[in-house]
């Protein structure tokens, strides 16, 4: 797999085909099991992806992921957010 295929197979599975058997296959290797933790790790791929980023490993790319959507996880207040977004 390429440098690049990293995030794009990353991609395809959470963002373009969410693909809920993946999920259940690296769920034990995620920190936090809900729904918001998904957002960030889906907020982070996406702006690896717009960086452009490259990783040598999958490994690697999965474990740089996981630590970067855990800080937004622990940073962000979702309330806060979506009062944001959704306000009149």
């Amino acid at each position: 797999m390429s440098n690049k295929n990293h995030l794009q197979f990353l991609e395809d599975k959470l963002i373009n085909n969410f693909d809920f058997k993946f999920l259940e296959e690296i769920k034990e290797k995620l920190p936090y099991h809900n729904a918001y933790y998904l957002v960030c790790l889906v907020e982070v791929l996406n702006r690896f992806i717009d960086e452009g980023k490259h990783f040598n490993s999958y490994n690697n790319t999965f474990k740089t992921l996981i630590t970067e959507a855990s800080e937004l996880y622990l940073s962000t207040n979702i309330s806060d957010v979506f009062q944001y977004y959704f306000a009149d």
